[in-house]
């Protein structure tokens, strides 16, 4: 999706509505984060690369929902595109239903995320490495065909326990030599169980 339309987002808001209406969890899932995010060093499946200069890049941009920032307004090949105050629609949409919310997964910037929403404080966002990443960018180094080229994430909600359980496949160590084959977190209270 290019943008949110108010359609688009009156169907969120009515799906969310309905699962808070039947005592159902939710797991949003989207090509893209959704804002601007901050994440925990102590975590090993936050890139260090969010903090730092990467992240200050990320986080500095216009958040768009895709093609477009967030307050544009105007036409593109015929097609009105009102993206003008959507940021602050989307995330205060996430943030009412934060009892339900258990996070929302994303790709998009191809490394490891962790992260709460800077203008949703109670909404995680996991992003994942992925395999074709360019092994000089991201954390972890990349040899094609070989076995640290790949890399990709499992990972199961135990809704009871509210606990998020993240297994790494593949490439699990970082060029910080942090590993990344574990990691079970408690998204009630937020908090780390286990980090290995």
């Amino acid at each position: 999706m290019s943008y949110w339309d108010t359609d688009e987002f009156n169907w969120l808001s009515n799906l969310l509505a309905e699962a808070n209406d039947n005592n159902y969890s939710v797991i949003l899932a989207s090509h893209s984060q959704l804002g601007s995010a901050t994440g925990n060093s102590n975590i090993t499946f936050q890139s260090f690369e969010t903090l730092t200069s990467a992240g200050k890049y990320r986080n500095s941009q216009n958040y768009s929902y895709g093609t477009y920032p967030d307050k544009f307004q105007g036409t593109v090949a015929g097609e009105t595109i009102d993206n003008l105050n959507k940021n602050e629609q989307i995330m205060n949409l996430l943030q009412s239903y934060k009892d339900i919310i258990i996070c929302h997964l994303h790709g998009h910037w191809h490394i490891d995320m962790f992260e709460y929403y800077d203008d949703a404080p109670d909404i995680l966002a996991i992003g994942v490495d992925q395999g074709g990443a360019l092994r000089a960018v991201y954390e972890a180094e990349r040899t094609i065909s070989l076995p640290n080229w790949y890399v990709f994430n499992v990972i199961t909600f135990d809704t009871y326990n509210k606990l998020i359980k993240i297994v790494r496949f593949g490439n699990d160590i970082d060029h910080y030599l942090r590993s990344k084959k574990v990691l079970t977190y408690d998204y009630a209270n937020k908090r780390v169980v286990t980090n290995y």
